[in-house]
C-alpha cells in the first residue's frame, strides 16, 4: 500500500464523545483527548449536568491532550 500523499481524516470526523441520559441527570464524557469545537455544539443541543474531560499536560512539541485552559474552555462550552 502507498501512504505517500494520503492524509488521515480530521479528528473532528474520528473523535468519540459520550452522552448518557438518565432520569437523575446526564453525564457527558469527552472520550478523545483533543479539544473539539463539538463540545459547544453538544452543550447547546443537550442538557449536560456532569461533564468529564480528558485532562493532561503536554510535553514540548506535543499537543494531543487538553490542558487546564482547554478544560476551562470545555466547561464554558
Amino acid at each position: 500500500q502507498k501512504a505517500a500523499g494520503v492524509l488521515p481524516d480530521g479528528m473532528d470526523d474520528r473523535a468519540v464523545n459520550y452522552l448518557f441520559k438518565t432520569p437523575g441527570g446526564s453525564l457527558y464524557h469527552s472520550g478523545d483527548s483533543h479539544y473539539s469545537n463539538y463540545y459547544a455544539k453538544h452543550g447547546n443541543e443537550h442538557q449536560i449536568d456532569v461533564a468529564l474531560g480528558s485532562y493532561g499536560e503536554n510535553p514540548r512539541g506535543i499537543t494531543d491532550k487538553m490542558t487546564s485552559a482547554d478544560m476551562l474552555r470545555m466547561g464554558e462550552a
